[in-house]
Parts: C-alpha cells; sequence; structure tokens
C-alpha cells in the first residue's frame, strides 16, 4: 500500500511504465484512485475524507451547519456471491473531487455579501421530464427561494414540457416561458431563447436536460450552472467528477428546499369537487370543519406504486383500530389505485369493513370484511400547488409522498410521511433512512417506518445484472401486509410521532439547501464579474483538495478575499 500511496504522491516515475499502468488499469476498468483506496471496500478513502473534514475546524469558524456529516457512506457496489466484498463506485473513488465537493457549501457561502438586483439577469431553465409535474414545481420553488431573496433580481423561466400535457396553474409574478416538445428535443422558441441569450446566468433545475451542451453552444455568454434534484448525486450527469450540483440529504449533496408552513383550514381550498364530497358544500365553516373531524381522519396520501399504496393504506386501517372513526384519504394520483384494484390487492387489507372512491361525481362501494374500518377515497383530480400545501398541513400525521417537492412540504409542515418512492428515489431514501438511524435511534418505532420505506423499494428495483449489485439486492421481499401491519403497530405509539418531529427539526436546521441555492447563484454572477476572484478560488482551495493545506487554512485564506 505504501508503494502505492507514492503512486498518488506523484514520485517521479518513468513515461514508459506510467502509461502501460494507465493502460492496465483502462482495460481493468479502473482508476488510479481505485487502485490504492478501492481495495479495501472504500475504508481507506473514507478514512481520508475523515482527515480532511473534522467538526471542531467548521465550529471555530463558526460554519457547523455547513459541515459534510457522512452516514451512509460512499456509494459502494458489492461482489454478488461474497456480499463482504465491496468497492467505492467508480466516480467516487477521486479524492480530490470528494474534498472538492464536500467543502462547498461551506466555501460558497463567503459569497453571501454578493449583491444582486436591478441589471442583473438570471434565466431559470427547467425541463419537465413526462413523469408529473415535480419537476416545473420545483423550478416553481426554486424561483420563489431566489425571488425572495433577491427582490431586484431580474429572473427570466423557460420550462421545456410534454406535448400534450396541461400546465398547472402557477400563482405569482413569476410566468413561464412556454416550449412545448415531443420525444426528448424541444424545438425552443424565439421568445424563450431571447430569454436565454439576455441572461448573465442560466441555472438548470432540477433535471439535466440531454441536449444542454446543443444549447449551450448556441448561447456563449452566460454563464450556466447545473443543479440536480434530491438524490442524484450517483447519476452520471451529476457524480463528484461532473462539476455539476444536486440537491439530498448524502454528504456530497447539498440538502432540501423548505418554506415556512402556517395553519390552514379548509374552507382555504379551491377544489370544490373535494370540499362536495367530504362536506356537501364548497364554503365550509368552523362548525362543519369540527363536526367532521370527530368522525373523520383525514389524510393526504400522494402515492404511486401498488405496493406503497397497499402498505400505507395497511398501516393507516392498523393504526386506527382502537377508534370509531372512518378514514378518509386524498389521493389526486389514482393509477396506483386503479391498478390495486384491478388485481384485487385491496381485499388483502387486513381489519378493513368497507372501501368507498369517490371519482368524476360517482360513488363506488365494496364490502370486504365482517368489521373493522371504513377506508374512503377521493380523487379529485389534478390539484394546484396551492391546494396542495394546504392539503398537507390539513393531513393527519402520516401523508403519503412520492417524489422532492412533497416531501420537502411535509417536511416544511414538520409532518410524519410515508415516502412511496419509483427506483430514481432509491439513493434518496437510503440516505433518508440512514440518517434516521444515525440520529434518532432511540425512537425505535420510528426507525420501523423507515426500514419499511427501504424495504418498501425493493419491490420496483430494475433486475441487476453482472459480477457487482448495490445493497438492495442482498435484501428479501416481506410480504406487504405484513410491512403495512408493522407500520400501523409502529404508529400506534406515540414515540414513533416524537422520532419524526424530531428527524424534521433536524433537516430543517442541518439540511436546509436555501441558502446553498443563494450562494451558488451569487458565487456565479460574482466569478461572472471577477474572473480574477474565481481564479484565486481556484488557487487557494486546489491546496486543500489535494492534500497541501488543511481546510481552515484555505477558508481563512480565501475568506480575506471578499
Amino acid at each position: 500500500m505504501s508503494f502505492l500511496f507514492c503512486l498518488r504522491g506523484e514520485l517521479m516515475l518513468g513515461g514508459v511504465f506510467h502509461s502501460q499502468l494507465q493502460e492496465f488499469l483502462n482495460e481493468k476498468g479502473l482508476s488510479l484512485d481505485q487502485l490504492i483506496y478501492g481495495s479495501g471496500g472504500g475504508s481507506a478513502l473514507e478514512r481520508a475524507w475523515f482527515e480532511a473534514f473534522s467538526e471542531p475546524p467548521f465550529l471555530s469558524l463558526g460554519i457547523i451547519r455547513y459541515f459534510p456529516r457522512m452516514v451512509r457512506g460512499l456509494p459502494r457496489v458489492y461482489l454478488r456471491n461474497d456480499p463482504s466484498q465491496s468497492r467505492v463506485k467508480k466516480h467516487f473513488d477521486h479524492l480530490p473531487s470528494l474534498k472538492r465537493v464536500g467543502s462547498e457549501r461551506a466555501l460558497f457561502s463567503l459569497y453571501s455579501e454578493i449583491d444582486l438586483g436591478k441589471g442583473d439577469r438570471l434565466t431559470v431553465f427547467t425541463w419537465v421530464m413526462n413523469d408529473g409535474w415535480g419537476d416545473l414545481i420545483a423550478g416553481w420553488e426554486a424561483i420563489r427561494v431566489l425571488g425572495e431573496k433577491f427582490p431586484d433580481l431580474e429572473i427570466s423561466w423557460v420550462a421545456l414540457v410534454p406535448e400534450g400535457k396541461t400546465a398547472p396553474k402557477l400563482t405569482g409574478r413569476f410566468q413561464p416561458h412556454w416550449v412545448f416538445y415531443r420525444g426528448d428535443k424541444a424545438d425552443i422558441s424565439d421568445d424563450a431563447m431571447s430569454a436565454l441569450s439576455a441572461s448573465d446566468c442560466i441555472l438548470q433545475f432540477p433535471t439535466y436536460y440531454p441536449h444542454t451542451d446543443e444549447l449551450k453552444d448556441l448561447l456563449l455568454t452566460p454563464t450556466w450552472m447545473d443543479l440536480g434534484e434530491y438524490g442524484f448525486i450517483e447519476l452520471d450527469a451529476f457524480h463528484p467528477k461532473s462539476g455539476r450540483w444536486c440537491l439530498g440529504l448524502h454528504c456530497l449533496e447539498k440538502g432540501i428546499l423548505i418554506h415556512k408552513s402556517k395553519s390552514a383550514s379548509f374552507a382555504e381550498l379551491k377544489n370544490e369537487s373535494l370540499l362536495l364530497s367530504l362536506f356537501g358544500t364548497t364554503a365550509p365553516g368552523p362548525l362543519e370543519e369540527e363536526q367532521y373531524l370527530a368522525n373523520h381522519h383525514f389524510y393526504l396520501s400522494y402515492l404511486t406504486t401498488v405496493e406503497g399504496g397497499m402498505i400505507y393504506s395497511q398501516a393507516l386501517v392498523k393504526a386506527h383500530e382502537r377508534d370509531d372513526k372512518d378514514i378518509d384519504c386524498c389521493v389526486p394520483d389514482i393509477s396506483w389505485l386503479i391498478d390495486c384494484i384491478e388485481a384485487k390487492r385491496h381485499l388483502d387489507i387486513q381489519g378493513l369493513k368497507e372501501l368507498e372512491i369517490y371519482f368524476a361525481g360517482q360513488k363506488y362501494s365494496a364490502s370486504i370484511g365482517e368489521r373493522g374500518k371504513k377506508l374512503r377515497i377521493f380523487c379529485p383530480g389534478q390539484i394546484e400547488d396551492d391546494d396542495f400545501r394546504t392539503l398537507v398541513r390539513l393531513s393527519g400525521e402520516f401523508l403519503g409522498v412520492r417524489g422532492d417537492q412533497s416531501f420537502s412540504e411535509a417536511i416544511s409542515a414538520n409532518k410524519a410521511y410515508f415516502y412511496d418512492g419509483r427506483s430514481h428515489a432509491q439513493h434518496f431514501i437510503q440516505d433518508l433512512s440512514a440518517l434516521a438511524e444515525n440520529r434518532i435511534g432511540a425512537h425505535r418505532t420510528a426507525l420501523t417506518i423507515f426500514r419499511a420505506m427501504r424495504k418498501t423499494l425493493i419491490y420496483h428495483l430494475p433486475i441487476q445484472e453482472g459480477e457487482w449489485v448495490e445493497e438492495l439486492y442482498f435484501q428479501e421481499k416481506e410480504p406487504l401486509t405484513d410491512l403495512g401491519l408493522q407500520v400501523g403497530l409502529a404508529l400506534q405509539d406515540p414515540d414513533s410521532l416524537a422520532g419524526f418531529k424530531k428527524l424534521g427539526r433536524i433537516l430543517v436546521e442541518e439540511y436546509s439547501a436555501n441558502e446553498f441555492l443563494c450562494h451558488l447563484i451569487q458565487r456565479g454572477f460574482c466569478h461572472r464579474r471577477r474572473p480574477d476572484l474565481a481564479r484565486r478560488e481556484s488557487l487557494i482551495w486546489d491546496d486543500f483538495f489535494h492534500g497541501r493545506a488543511d481546510f481552515a487554512t484555505c477558508f481563512s485564506s480565501f475568506k480575506v478575499s471578499f
């Protein structure tokens, strides 16, 4: 190993030997860092990380909230036939890149005093994928954060939307230039191109448009910044060597978006269909709300998979088996429910007496058992963003969430939740579960629920081929009813809610990405105005990234530049 570290230290090596070594590594699909750090399953690389990042310097510098706390560890793959053997994934084997990404929240905070105002032009560029409106709402949320922080900043918004989709209504002064596309490439309109061309900086968020490079070739002057959605650090577009950033809970990611929440009433809802189903009127007063809640539990259930819907429904029925109230669920997306009914999976819910479904002005009823709970499911169609936020606040503790925005809404409202994610949310849910294990270990019933979220993923992960596999490959599937009963029993313990509340406070206080988003934009404008400062940043921080200076020295040295 000492010889390998000599190689990393760039001692004098013959050019022929170096080229032969590189050729050998390329044939094996390895890099020099993998040769050095990967042989110990990443432990040597993680030890180097902990040597580079420790809490005392962050405390002494007053920036402890930017400390990159490693919880889940570096992303790994495991040997299929011997899971005790693992190696760090190929994009995570370069220590200077890891140190760069780990230091960015602290480093970028030094740009917090950069003024942005009249004459400064930013365009947010959002590619909305054909799987819902989460990407659009994420772009809108980023604009809201930036607009509140920089009221004089000129912000434009270009949104690429699949052809044939009806965009939701968005309130506020920031309205996008709509560009409708077919396939995966958009014919960007003249007004959208004008907005992009006139920009000083462009923020692409939260997905990475596959034709970005072509667009950049057409727009030579703006400064581009690419910020990805939660948990995408392991994707090719956002790994540590990519030069891009992404949000999420891993120590290499930048946190989650948070906003202030307030109390709500049903009277604030604009969805008349839902109000009529619940109250028989579109204008319920305080008395009607009180009477309704005396006889019903109300939940927002924004789910995406049959498996998640089954576990969630079973959990609610089990959690409330000791009271006489009906359970009402508002289900904005009914696709999973249709699949569930067609497969007759709803019949597997233990303790369910009656199921009622309200859809398109019709009521459908089914008797399930002789005794138990009544579950009423309301399908009001597309929910506007303002109504969605109101429903989050109105929901009982344990609402269903399925993506970045609904998760952020749950955290902002300090609610307990069930995250029903598809395969693209795999690494985010793993990070969330690992954080719960690390920070709320005393709340055992809360951990039961987080573990069930992780186990739900196993049902819809792609089949893994090859010699090396992901961690979840070794997790066995558990019956959905059993998982739902475990979660429901855990919800009966008040300590599970206490665990969720504690973790929620940790996420708000330590993992908010709002500041990073603002600092990222400030840095982009600053580097555009002062390329000398960009060069100075690179010069100073390269010493930390390559082990020639420690973090505190570089932070203090660069701080005087401002």
